[in-house]
Formats: C-alpha cells, sequence, structure tokens
C-alpha cells in the first residue's frame, strides 16, 4: 500500500501535485535528494530529537524507548505491544495508521487514558516572543502553518488509528529555549552526527543519561486547541481549492496518492521553489515536474518555455504582501520580456530612495535588459563616485567577512541555542593607488573550542593598525559584533582584555 505520511501530507500542502513526482527518483529528478543545505538542518533537527528523548527518560538507550525499524507492519506491532504494557509508557517512532494513513511521532507518552503526543522541532521558541498565530487574523502564522498541519495530522490519524481510538489525544511542540542556557560543557557533542553512506545518523555518548545534561534547554508547549481548530473549524491554506476543509483534504490527498494519480494544481510563485526541475546537471532521462506542470497550465511547449526568462524570476522584494508574478499568471504573461511597468507599479507611490533604485526602478531594469537582450548587471557608476569620495584620507580600506555557525545544542557552557559561533574572518586590504592585499585571516581548528572570543581578539588586532575605513561583506557581520559583545559582557569565562 502506497501510505500517505506525515512528509508526504506536508508536499501535499505545499503543492498536490507534487505527491505524483515524489519517491520517482529514476523518472522525475528531484533536488531534495542531494541538497547538502537541507541534509545539514536535518542533522540539526535529529540531534534535537535525540536530546528531547531525555526529556521524558533518563536512560532512553537503556530503556529501549525507540521503535527503529523501518518496516511499516513490524513498526506497528511493536507500537500496539509497548502501548499495552501497564503504567506510563514512553514511545520514540511510535507507528499508527489509519486508511492508508501512517504516521511515526518523534515521542508519545501513554498516561492513564491520554496518549500525550510530541513533536520535536528544532526551531528557537521565545516564551515572551513567539505567536504561532497572526494577531491579524487568527490563523497560523506563516513561519508555524507547515509544523501546525504536521502535528494536526499525526492527531488525526492516531485519534482516528485502531490503537489510538480508546484514547484522547493531546498535542504538544518539544522546541529549543533560545532563552535557556547549557549548563554543562559540550552538550552538543553528546550528540555527534555520524556519516553513514549517503546519510547520517546521531551518536548518542556511551553512558550518558538525563543527569548528565543538566537543565533541558528544550520546553514543551501545548498545541492542542490549534490543532483542534485546524481539524475541525479552519480551511486548509492550500491553492487546489478555496475553503476545502482538513478531513476533506486529507480524503482528496490520500487518494491522490494511493492511486498514483497526477492531479494539477494552480502554477504561481511557489513554482520557484519546486524541487522537480532539471538542469544541464541532471541525467537526460530524468523528467521535469515544473516543465511539465507549466506545459500543461500555459498551452506552451517546453521548448518554448526554456527559451526566455519567466515571471517567477522577476525580483519581488519589498513588495508588501502582493505577489506580482500570481497577478501576471492571472493574466496569462508568463514572460518577463511581457512585463509593462503598470504591472509591477505600486498601488501607491513609495518614496524615492535618496541614492540607486526604488523597488519600481529596480524591477523594470530586470525587465528591460530581458527585452533588450542585454545580459549585462546594472551598476550605478555615479552613485559609487559620490560615495567613494566621502572615503578620502581614509585609507587603506578594509574588507572583512565571517564565517559563522548557529546550532541548536551549544558547544559551550552557559551558551544558548542558536547562539552564533565565529569560527572564521578573511581580512583584505585595498590601498590608494588600488593595489589589493590579502592581509590577514583568522581559522579555527581547535575542536571542544568556544572561538569567539579569541576571533575577535584577533580581528581586533588586524584592524587597529591604522585609521582606514572597515567595510563588512553584509549585515551579518555587524550582528555577530554586537552579539560578541554582549557576551563578553556576561559569559563569566570572558576575557578582560
Amino acid at each position: 500500500m502506497r501510505y500517505l505520511t506525515k512528509s508526504r501530507f506536508k508536499l501535499a500542502l505545499e503543492c498536490l501535485t507534487k505527491l505524483y513526482y515524489t519517491k520517482k527518483e529514476k523518472e522525475w529528478a528531484d533536488k531534495n535528494n542531494d541538497d547538502t543545505f537541507l541534509q545539514a538542518l536535518a542533522d540539526g533537527g535529529n540531534q534535537v530529537g535525540e536530546l528531547a528523548k531525555f526529556y521524558f527518560c533518563n536512560d532512553p538507550i537503556g530503556d529501549k524507548i525507540t521503535i527503529d525499524t523501518l518496516d511499516y507492519d513490524e513498526a506497528l506491532d511493536r507500537t500496539n505491544a509497548m502501548l499495552a504494557r501497564p503504567g506510563k509508557v514512553i514511545i520514540a517512532e511510535a507507528a499508527f495508521k489509519f486508511d492508508n494513513l501512517f504516521i511515526r511521532a518523534d515521542l508519545l507518552v501513554k498516561d492513564g487514558d491520554t496518549l500525550f503526543l510530541y513533536e520535536v522541532k528544532a526551531k528557537s521558541y521565545d516564551p515572551v516572543k513567539t505567536n504561532f498565530l497572526t494577531k491579524k487574523t487568527g490563523l497560523p502564522d506563516s513561519k508555524w502553518e507547515s509544523y501546525l498541519y504536521d502535528v494536526a495530522f499525526q492527531k488525526y490519524v492516531i485519534a482516528n488509528s485502531e490503537s489510538g481510538r480508546n484514547y484522547k489525544v493531546k498535542a504538544h511542540f518539544i522546541l529549543v529555549d533560545k532563552t535557556k542556557a547549557s549548563a554543562i560543557e559540550g552538550l552538543n557533542q553528546k550528540f555527534k552526527i555520524i556519516k553513514d553512506g549517503k546519510y547520517s545518523k546521531v551518536k548518542v555518548a556511551q553512558g550518558t543519561t538525563a543527569k548528565d545534561l543538566g537543565p533541558s534547554v528544550l520546553t514543551h508547549v501545548n498545541i492542542d486547541e490549534i490543532c483542534n481548530r485546524i481539524i475541525y473549524e479552519w480551511p486548509v491554506p492550500t491553492d487546489y481549492g478555496e475553503g476545502i476543509k482538513f478531513v476533506d483534504f486529507i480524503s482528496k490527498a490520500s487518494s491522490v496518492y494511493e492511486n498514483d494519480t497526477l492531479v494539477y494544481s494552480q502554477i504561481g510563485k511557489k513554482c520557484k521553489d519546486c524541487q522537480f526541475y532539471t538542469d544541464d546537471s541532471d541525467d537526460p532521462r530524468l523528467k521535469s515536474g515544473f516543465m511539465n506542470c507549466w506545459t500543461k497550465k500555459t498551452g506552451l511547449t517546453e521548448k518554448e518555455l526554456k527559451s526566455k526568462p519567466l515571471v517567477n524570476e522577476l525580483w519581488s522584494g519589498n513588495a508588501g504582501g502582493r505577489s506580482f508574478v500570481e497577478d501576471l499568471i492571472k493574466d496569462k504573461k508568463y514572460f518577463l520580456e511581457e512585463v509593462e511597468e503598470e504591472d509591477v507599479a505600486p498601488k501607491e507611490e513609495s518614496k524615492k530612495v535618496k541614492d540607486g533604485l526604488s523597488n519600481l526602478e529596480r524591477r523594470m531594469e530586470q525587465v528591460n535588459r530581458v527585452k533588450n537582450s542585454d545580459s549585462t548587471s546594472y551598476f550605478d557608476a555615479d552613485g559609487i563616485k559620490r560615495e567613494m569620495q566621502k572615503w578620502e584620507g581614509h585609507y587603506p580600506l578594509h574588507m572583512i567577512d565571517f564565517e559563522t555557525s548557529m546550532v541548536a545544542l551549544p558547544f559551550h557552557k552557559g551558551a544558548k541555542p542558536y547562539e552564533g559561533i565565529a569560527f572564521q574572518f578573511s581580512h583584505h586590504i585595498i590601498r590608494e593607488d588600488w593595489s589589493i592585499e590579502h592581509k590577514t585571516q583568522y581559522l579555527s581548528f581547535k575542536q571542544s573550542f568556544y572561538p569567539n572570543f579569541e576571533f575577535i581578539r584577533e580581528l581586533k588586532n588586524a584592524l587597529s593598525n591604522d585609521n582606514g575605513k572597515i567595510f563588512r561583506y553584509h549585515n551579518h557581520e555587524n550582528s555577530y559584533l554586537n552579539m560578541i559583545y554582549n557576551q563578553l559582557a556576561t559569559y563569566d569565562d570572558a576575557p578582560s582584555d
């Protein structure tokens, strides 16, 4: 049976058509299969997932709370056997099935007549600032929407499954609390990521118990009422149809997936992020789901669509809630060369920026260069000359660029989740005669070493030899310098020099 799992349900929320393309690696190209960034995110999530087990169990490895089989039927049988045990029961990766819906719950606690469902996410949470719903509409915030629907789907399956229907089901998140500091040194390294061929897994330090980890940097949040409103009240956020309810959408998605049906949803700005596309690096035998949808919806051939830039390449920054791409597609304008100024003009006149292009001018620069077959980049020569006049007497110019990392589980005692680590900078100088030199750099190779304070000391030494102007690569550098400044003021082991 082709089960609609929670990952495939999430895919259906993105675009119902994707259910047809997924898991067909030999037929349809899927860029997510080789996405190293997504793998890195998964690695961090797996670390948090292993830590979360200690939130409920002092020794989850010794107590064997995890159902680690990949076989659907075996996972269901083992879940039922564990649920049959008397008293309170803790299960990681508990399996439930309802019709052709199948889920694995990150953590499940059976306590009396209630199943407490916990979805573990490596997302940062601030108990004061984080809101799952928007103040304006009262509906799920876009940052949390897919996660909330994921948990609602799990609750729905468990509550209707043969093994779960006799229990009350209460839904929760387990999140990384960014206000909590690690009480131990090297928390991250208690959960090492080990590469296993193409994939990776988390190896927990031998003998680790909850007592060794100190107070948890994780927290649990009850989202049961939100899940109930998703299941019974709110329409599903999908472009497949307006006002479709949760149960009806699940019925449609499960039928589409089980029967391997190709259902075309609307094309739009979402297509820019579609993973089912081909490029020159792909096996020529693989097909593009993106092109399959666009040829169907536009009536154009693949050759025609590939011949010119499409409207979903239009720069859409600072557009507010408006989607120029959606508007253009509704008007059957599929190519950038078809765009006119009135198509992308703001409804209200925006303030002219002091220097550089306005938002409208920037969009029209892109459009007009396509129309004129001009592949050169735009460069504001006059603007840069005016700016450079301000640099006179401030040479050499110092160019700095940082490499940093933000991890869910801190390396350093006293550090908070997702508190940045600065481990490398490069430093180039430009002299008044425009000669360029790679002047200094810093790179930390030391294991189990917190580099931020050494990093800032070396940067200070590199930039303190003259009065030249300092140029950062982006706002990112300023953010990290401010963060380290605060760390110097608050960390017990911060250097005083």
